[in-house]
């Protein structure tokens, strides 16, 4: 019943991450939830989170090069593939960033509005 995020999305989610063999890297505890951007999470999120319908649940099984690739991280071995387990609690459309411009005084300021929070 719920919308997809739009690429960019601000997100809202419950989730486990694991590797192949079941151990767990990450996870939200509980009721816990994290809210991310799209645009800062690896790109098996930023194509897979978009085809979550906000309450959805599934699973990503991302190919390493969609993860962290053959640098891997502090947790992640290179080239390794991870599964995420996913429930979608909210989004939020991308921010826009609008800049004022003073002409008095030639300063410029960035304010963030968000379009519309679902």
């Amino acid at each position: 019943d719920g919308e997809n995020p739009p690429a960019g999305s601000m997100v809202t989610v419950k989730y486990k991450g694991y590797f192949l063999n079941g151990d767990v890297f990450d996870q939200t505890e509980g009721d816990a939830t994290a809210t991310f951007s799209l645009s800062g999470v690896i790109a098996g999120w930023r194509l897979g989170i978009p085809l979550f319908k906000k309450g959805g649940k599934g699973t990503l099984l991302i190919p390493s090069a969609l993860a962290y690739g053959p640098s891997g991280n502090s947790t992640i071995p290179p080239n390794t593939v991870l599964a995420f387990d996913i429930e979608l609690i909210a989004n939020r459309e991308r921010e826009k960033s609008l800049v004022l411009f003073s002409t008095t005084s030639l300063w410029v300021e960035q304010y963030t509005i968000i379009e519309r929070f679902r």
